[in-house]
Order: C-alpha cells, then structure tokens, then sequence
C-alpha cells in the first residue's frame, strides 16, 4: 500500500574486491547532484547477501533535505538490530550522530535536517531476509511545497494542494523538529482523508524522527476541531495516498508548548469591557466580529435584567475559535450571575456547529472572552433575551416545591403531583394526598381553566388512572380500568387497532372506562389502547398484556406455521430454557418416523426430506416442576416447487449427503472433505504463514469474501496489505492449504459504503484472482441469487426456520487460539429479524445489510475468530443448488448463550457483484 511515487532515475551501485579472510562484500554508492533515485541492497537469490558491509552518500543542495521512503523493507529482525541492520546518519560528516539502527518489517521513512545522509548497511553470515529497496529525492528546505517539510517553529501543515484534492500515489513527509525540552501539539481543523478504515489513505503520526518510532496515532476519514498531545519534541507525519478517490486533505497546526508551564497568559483588557442594563434582549459578539479577533484579548460582559422573577437567556449563535482541550487557548466562558464568585455554567471554543444556550441564576449573567497570542479567528455572536424564571431561586427546601402563581415564583409546601390536573398552572399535593392548582398569571378556577371571566375550550384531558403492561396467568380473568379529569367523557378500547365490541367470548366492554377479560390465553396477548373524548377533546393511554404461564415456563422460541417444498429439511424449535422434559407431537401423536429427529434435548425437532405425509399440526409440551407445563403448535404444509435458474453449474458438490450435525460446531467441530468443501477459499498470509480469512468461488476468477478482512489485515499483521503477501487457495480441505490450487490477487474491490453506518455495514468485498481455475471435483463456485430470491425464500417466515451451513477454519474455542487442521462445518438456523434485534450486542449495530443466525443456547455451534468472510449457504432441497445466502461477518464472542451470529445478506448486493464481475 505504499506506491513508489518517484520516478527511478538512477541506481548505483559499487562494488569492491572480496577480503582474503572474511568473505564480506563491500556495495554502496555516492549520489551528488541526482535529485533523485533508488537504492538496493546486493542479492543472493531472493534474500540479500552474507557479510556485507555497504554505504551509501546521498548529497543534496545547499538549501534542500533528503527524503528516504522504503518501497520494500524486510531486514532480519533482532533486538537493537544488532545482527543485520541499515544505520543512517544525518549531517556533513561521516561521524555525524546516528539518527539509528533499522532492521525489522515495518517501512522506513525519514526526512533529514542537513543536506547530507549517509547510509550503512551491515549483514552476519547466518540469516538473511528479503532485504530493502529505498527512493530518495531531495526537497527544498524553504518549505516551498507542501510535501516534505521540516517544522522547527509554529506553523501550519497542509496536504499538497490544500483546500483542493491532493493528488494520488503520495507519500510526504512531515518532520517537526522544536526545541529540546519542549512537547507539541497539534490542531487538526480540517480533515478529509478518503477511507475511514485507515487502510488506504491515511495520516500516520510517530513519537520520534523516523517511521520505526512509536506510533502515536492514524488519521483517515472526515474529522475537525481534533487536539493531539505529545510530550515528545520531535514528531513525523506521514501521509500516504493511493491511486484511487482522493479527498481534500487536512490542515494542521503544529505548535510547541513549554514542558514546565501549564498556565496560559490572561491576556489583557482592550477597552471591550461592557455592561448592558434596562434592555430586554439584543446581541453581543467578540471584538471585531465578524473581523478576526485580536491576539491577547480580554473582554468581560455584563448583562443585567430589568424585571424581577426573570432571568437572562444567552443563545450563542455563532462560534469560530481556536480549539484546545478544555478551550485552554481561546475561549467564551459563561457564568450563572455578575459576580465574581458565581458558577461557571459554560465554555465554549472551537469551529462552527449548533447553537448552545445559556440561563442565569437570577437577574444578571457574566461573560468573558479570551484570546492568546497566537491563532486568531472570527470568534463569536450570541443574542440574549429576557424569560421568566422557570425555578425557584434559591432553591426550594425538602419539602417544598417551586410554583408560579400569578407571574411570581414561590416555594410552597407539598410534592408536584404525579398526574398534572392543572390545565394553566401548577399542581401540588399536599402532605394529606389533597390536590391543589396554583394558577400561572391571568387564569383562574380549580383546575385554572378560566382565562378572565370566561371559561375556555382550551380544558386539556389528561388520565387519572392509567394501566400499565402487565403479564396475566393462562385462563386468569383480570379488570382493567382506565379513568380520565372529565366526568363527561366516553371511553372505547382497541385491541391491536381494532375496536373491541362487548360480544366476544372472552371480553367485556363495561360503561365508565371499564374491560373485563376471562380466561385469557394466548390469542388475548397484545397492545391494548384506552380513549376518553368529549366533544372538543380526547386522550389516550396503551398498554400491553402478555401470557404468563402458572408454573413460569417462559416459551422464548415457540416453533412458527412453515411452509416448505417436498424433499427440504425442516428444523421446528420449541426453546424452553427451564422445561425438564420437552416432547413432541404431530397431529396428537406422538411422532415416530424415522424422517423425524429430536435434536438437543427437544428444543428441536428436525424433519429430513419433507414428504407429503409430513404435513399436518407439530406441537411441543414443555414439561417442568410441580406438573406444570406449557405448550405450543404450528403447521407444516408443502408448496409448489419454486423455479430456480439453474442454467448455471454452481452449487452442486460431488459429494452428496451433507447431512445438518446440529451438535458439531466450527470452534471443535466436524471435519469435512474436499468434496464438501468445493467452493471454499482459504485466504492465507504466506510471510506469516497464517490462515485469516475464508471466501467463497463465484465463478472461475472471482471470490466474495468479508470487506474487513482487509480493513483488519494492518492491526493484525502490524503492517499494511500488500496484494502479494496473500495466497488464495482452493480445492482443499487443509487450513494450511497444503495439496490446494493456488492463485494471487490481481485486484479486489471493497464495496464503497462498508463501515458507513457501523463497524460491519455493507462487509462485503471481491477477489479477482491474477489466473482462472479449472472446475473439478475439489473446486466449484457458489451459486448467487437475487435479493428477491434471498429475501423470499431463504430469509423471510413464509419458508419457515431455514438451516444454513457455515464453513472454515476459525478457532474451536472462543479464548483458545486452537485451529484446526482441517476445514470445519456448522449448521445453524436462521433467526426472525425481529429476535436479531431484540438481543444484547453492546455497541454492535444490527444494520438492513444483515441478518443472523445460530442458536438461543452455547454448545450447539457457531462462527469463530478466523472464519470471517467464508460462506452461509442454504439448499431449499435436495434437488436444489446450494446458495450463498451470507458472508461471515461478526458477532460477540463465539458459542454464547443468548447471542447469535451475524452475516452480511449477499442478495443485497448482488447487482452490485454482477456489475463489478462483469
């Protein structure tokens, strides 16, 4: 991911005789007025030489820098490198101090302070890596360009090209260089780096003065008003672009602090001083505004009410300032009152964004702007008005509650009442349970409903007595009463939006807001709604009641109505975490066929190859404690078969017989054959020599894999994605891939929204392989459908719980880096929308992108760590073609109770798959 970006020019390279003793070989060269060009270090093969001893003199202008990027860098790795190493030193003599000693994988960059560089590389006679290869190009130390600069004082980076697109293949140095003893900091006020996952475009930020220091931070993305700290002096930016979708890159204000202070100057008063009284609202700015603020400014403003029982609202409506942490540099800080030893209730600084709002205390408020003497902008405007106090000030004592009577705010003894009957005013309940209004200015009556002489239709109903949700034991009878302020209203009930009529069997509609429901049951389980009206005005309450069984045998996943074709799998669940005993029953009787299997203890009952005389009613009894027991039913019926195109040869495996092993599980699951496996792509890391992701074959040069396989790949290998570090592997079932056909990547292709909602949103990513295969027993592609088709039949209730089959080779054990040899299998079913979203997944975001799928209970199986991007695929029956339903994306933990996993839905993105393969 790192382009060579200058053009290779000139390559030198010297060598001398071999020494009679020692068989070391000397290399090296002397660049003088080259402006730029490549170095390489001499090779046996594909690793560099033994015993080498190398140097290299790069010599620039009198008022130019040198700047070193690696375009290939793997020099034996070795603690200080002090086995095989390039030491580079900065300065006009040959004993010039070390900048340091290199070795390792990371990439090199560095920018000198001296026109002069001089390079030293140094090899044992045991191992030897790849070795390296470095461009160079000398740059003006003027900082005439916006790439490649040095910074020794305050002052602001930009992207080349700033605020305009930065051009693509970049690499540009930035090298901050302040005074010993001091720390920097830096002010991001504007980025736009394309690529918010940091792997293509980015700013990488190191503690120290090459690329090999510690790593302080990465920028990518769209950001502002951003603060960065560093107790370090010296600092190098680096930032990177690739060939593709440019952004308008970033401006950056560096600045030195000094380590032994910490306070800011106060500044001083430029006459701005002001106090406003005797006006009810008006504005207020910054001095200069809307001008540039002057540097080292201090204004103080006071502005006081001229009513009493008000208090002063300041609404900033505009705000441009330098931002720090704690707005430390400039800043506008509000306090409660005029007083010197009153609250600070606000501070603000920063760039443009929503406008905030501030409230005195009492009468009067205080604000002070400040400026230091560096960066200035447009500062601030604000408006303020007078509003009557909305609490009571001081504040009430315990006991006692703040109300407006008659315009003045007072504290009088009671509690505010839980049920507002006030229509104008405020309402308080005494320590007796009585009821009393405190009419606001120019209402009066009990409840303040009349306005002067006249009543008002302006009576707002409001529910005295409101139901709430409540869960009802099976053939229990229950009242229900709601009750509104108006003794003259009428009362109707809905039941799921329905009006409720007093003829039904199991419920009465009684006069006065009154619902009498017998013998309640499932069918009675739902949202209920109460509505009081009058001629001129209504109100409402919901409430849901829910089936409670008598023993508590909560039936969280009861089996659904499903309708499949003849010749599908069926699997009906009847999860009831607490039954001792789960059996059950189609049409009454107990089912014996040996098409039907009981599967983890009668949480599930799978039906192998649905036949006709399969159909009818499937219920299960839950069997608990102390005889109770619940049950649940649902109907099976078979439809006609749907038409698929299978024009295309995909998803048929040589093999048949892949038979659903709910007990197995990819984290310690079942091995599986070549055969089964055919469409399988294993993505390895060849250097590392690791397995860390899967894909699926779509046709003869493509695969579709998980978009964060690469988004991942820096933090998990610790250095960037290189096309060629990645071997892709077909028709085996080694997690090695040993015996497999392997190919490179000749491009891949992340789809352009990935993370743009969540972590996970649109994971969906390309592989075009550099050379086609040849389909064989061992490698067959997948077959793609439409959303239609997913959504319809694989995904939606109408076809019942499908089972999908999940392939790789990820961990057996969630906190155990156990692998297997070979590639493992899972089948696990498909969960409703509704129960994806309902479960706890922290931080995670379930997006439409998405569906999930496993099982309520651990042990039964699921996906694992290094099984991201392999397939779901889902066969509707045996004379049906597999289907890749989902992609592996992510989910918490592996094999957890109560969580799932979660998959990107392929057919959301198959026109997108068929534009890009086509």
């Amino acid at each position: 991911m790192f382009p060579n970006i200058w053009p290779l020019w000139l390559m030198a390279t010297l060598r001398t005789g071999m020494s009679a003793t020692v068989p070391e070989e000397f290399c090296g060269g002397i660049f003088e007025a080259e402006s730029s060009g490549d170095i390489r270090v001499p090779t046996h093969g594909s690793n560099y030489s033994p015993n080498l001893n190398c140097r290299w003199e790069i010599q620039a202008g009198p008022d130019q820098m040198v700047a070193l990027v690696s375009t290939e860098w793997a020099v034996e790795e070795s603690p200080g490198c002090t086995w095989d190493y390039l030491e580079i030193r900065d300065g006009w003599e040959n004993s010039s101090a070390s900048v340091g000693k290199f070795c390792g994988y990371k990439p090199l960059r560095f920018l000198s302070e001296s026109n002069k560089v001089y390079l030293y590389f140094v090899s044992d006679g045991f191992f030897q890596d790849n070795g390296f290869r470095l461009t160079f190009k000398t740059v003006p130390k003027d900082g005439a360009v916006s790439c490649d600069k040095v910074i020794t004082r305050d002052e602001v980076i930009t992207s080349p090209g700033h605020p305009s697109r930065y051009p693509p293949n970049q690499v540009c140095l930035y090298r901050v260089q302040f005074l010993v003893g001091s720390h920097t900091d830096l002010w991001v006020s504007f980025l736009d780096v394309t690529d918010g996952t940091c792997l293509f475009d980015l700013i990488d930020i190191f503690e120290g003065i090459t690329s090999h220091d510690k790593l302080l931070t990465t920028l990518c993305g769209k950001q502002r008003n951003l603060t960065i700290s560093s107790q370090s002096n010296s600092l190098v930016l680096v930032f990177t672009s690739d060939y593709f979708q440019e952004g308008r890159g970033f401006k950056i204000y560096a600045r030195s602090r000094n380590a032994n202070s910490s306070n800011r100057p106060r500044g001083h008063d430029n006459g701005c001083n002001t106090t406003i009284e005797n006006v009810p609202n008006g504005t207020i700015s910054s001095p200069g505004y809307p001008e540039d603020y002057p540097n080292n400014a201090f204004c103080r403003t006071i502005i006081r009410a001229p009513k009493t029982n008000h208090v002063i609202q300041v609404n900033v409506t505009f705000i441009e300032m330098e931002s720090y942490e704690n707005c430390s540099f400039d800043s506008l800080t509000v306090f409660a009152t005029e007083h010197l030893e009153s609250t600070q209730i606000g501070r603000v600084c920063g760039l443009p964004e929503e406008s905030r709002v501030f409230e005195s205390a009492s009468e009067s408020i205080r604000l002070e702007f400040r400026s230091d003497s560096m960066i200035h902008w447009r500062g601030y405007q604000a408006t303020f008005q007078l509003i009557p106090k909305k609490a009571c000030y001081p504040s009430c004592l315990p006991g006692t509650v703040c109300v407006n009577q008659g315009g003045s705010l007072n504290c009088v003894a009671g509690l505010k009442c839980p049920v507002d009957i006030c229509n104008h005013g405020d309402c308080v309940q005494n320590h007796q349970g009585e009821f009393k209004c405190f009419c606001h200015h120019g209402y009066t009556g009990a409840f303040c409903r009349i306005k002067g002489n006249s009543e008002k239709n302006s009576t707002r109903m409001i529910m005295l007595k409101s139901p709430s949700d409540l869960a009802v034991f099976r053939g229990e009878r229950e009242i229900i009463e709601c009750n509104s302020n108006d003794p003259s209203a009428q009362y109707i009930w809905l039941f799921k939006d329905m009006l409720l009529q007093s003829d039904s069997a199991h419920i009465t509609v009684l006069p006065g807001g009154i619902l009498d429901i017998r013998d309640f049951n499932e069918e009675l389980q739902g949202t209920y709604k109460c509505i009081a009206s009058t001629a001129t005005d209504f109100a409402e309450t919901e409430f849901r009641l829910s089936l409670k069984e008598k023993c508590f045998l909560v039936v969280e996943t009861p089996p659904e109505d499903t309708a499949v074709e003849s010749g599908s799998t069926v699997l009906l669940s009847c999860f009831v975490p607490d039954a001792k005993k789960i059996t059950w029953f189609k049409d009454g009787k107990q089912p014996l066929s040996t098409q039907h299997t009981i599967l983890a203890s009668g949480f599930y009952l799978k039906i192998d190859s649905v036949k006709h005389n399969d159909v009818g009613n499937y219920s299960c009894l839950a069997e608990g404690e102390g005889g109770c027991s619940a049950q649940r039913s649902a109907m099976l019926t078979i439809v006609e078969e749907t038409k698929m195109d299978q024009e295309d040869k995909c998803g048929v495996p040589a093999l048949s017989g892949m038979v659903p092993q709910l007990s197995s599980r990819i984290s310690g699951g079942r091995a599986v054959t070549m055969e089964t496996t055919a469409w399988h792509v294993i993505l390895r890391e060849n250097e590392k020599e690791k397995t860390f992701c899967g894909g699926t074959l779509i046709s003869n040069t493509w695969v579709v894999t998980a978009a964060h396989c690469f988004a991942h790949y820096p933090s998990e290998f610790k250095r960037p994605f290189v096309k060629s570090n990645i071997d892709v592997i077909l028709g085996t079932n080694q997690c090695k891939g040993k015996d497999g056909v392997k190919r490179k990547i000749k491009r891949y292709i992340i789809h352009p929204k990935f993370a743009e909602r969540s972590s996970y949103d649109n994971d969906i990513a390309l592989i075009e392989m550099d050379e086609a295969v040849n389909f064989t027993e061992k490698i067959q592609p997948l077959c793609l459908k439409p959303t239609s088709i997913i959504d319809d039949l694989f995904l939606s209730r109408r076809g019942g719980r499908r089972v999908g089959r999940v392939i790789g080779c990820g961990q057996r054990y969630e906190n155990i880096e156990d692998t297997p040899d070979l590639i493992q299998d899972v089948y696990v079913p498909i969960i409703s929308r509704e129960i994806c979203t309902g479960a706890n997944i922290g931080t995670g975001n379930f997006t439409d992108t998405m569906f999930c799928a496993g099982y309520e209970r651990a042990l039964f199986g699921d996906a694992c760590y290094g099984d991201s991007g392999g397939s779901l695929s889902v066969q509707l029956s045996d004379s049906h073609p597999w289907v890749l339903v989902g992609v592996v994306s992510w989910g918490v933990g592996c094999d957890r109770p109560g969580q799932y996993g979660y998959y990107t839905n392929v057919g959301k993105f198959y026109n997108w798959i068929q534009e890009n393969v086509n």
